[in-house]
């Protein structure tokens, strides 16, 4: 696995939802940014989530990486654990938001294009969220830069924060 400040930067981020329930694919296309804090990283996230039959809305959310021994331990914005990313190339975790299970499994053998795989089941949802991470140098010469522009207004933290409500946990498909 890829020690903490490798991760520092620019990302570009596809993502697809397959929900089993609804049987339909959401699409998420956008940009992570892993900005040092003192602390680790912070991990910011913006793009537009495209729901079927739906004009595509902005979505972003906000997570804090620490280094730790053995890997690093994703929390969210408050401080609160998430999960734990393991040491080795394909390490898995899991968070339990009862009544919810989410369970993730990293790819970092193709560095430093990376993958993170989310399965998450509950009485409410089923589905399967596929995100595939590339450098923005490797992203504005390849597909994802000609398929959306990758320049994000900058927004306070205070917006961030808001529009990660707005973009992810009210529909369900970010833990919170």
């Amino acid at each position: 696995m890829p020690c903490l400040d490798m991760f520092a930067g620019a990302w570009g981020v596809e993502r697809n939802i397959e929900d089993a329930k609804t049987g339909q694919t959401t699409r998420f296309d956008g940009t992570a940014l892993f900005t040092p804090d003192g602390k680790g990283l912070i991990y910011d996230e913006e793009g537009q989530m495209h729901l079927p039959g739906q004009p595509p809305m902005h979505a972003s959310r906000r997570y804090l990486w620490r280094k730790v021994k053995g890997g690093i331990d994703v929390l969210f914005d408050d401080g609160r654990p998430f999960h734990h990313i393991g040491g080795g190339t394909e390490p898995q975790a899991d968070h339990i938001c009862t009544p919810d299970l989410y369970q993730v499994s990293y790819d970092f053998g193709h560095w430093p294009d990376w993958r993170a795989t989310w399965r998450v089941s509950g009485p409410r949802k089923d589905y399967v969220m596929h995100s595939h991470y590339r450098p923005v140098a490797q992203v504005l010469h390849g597909t994802l830069a000609s398929e959306q522009g990758l320049g994000h207004s900058s927004q306070s933290n205070s917006k961030r924060q808001n529009s990660h409500n707005a973009g992810g946990a009210k529909n369900g498909l970010y833990p919170d």
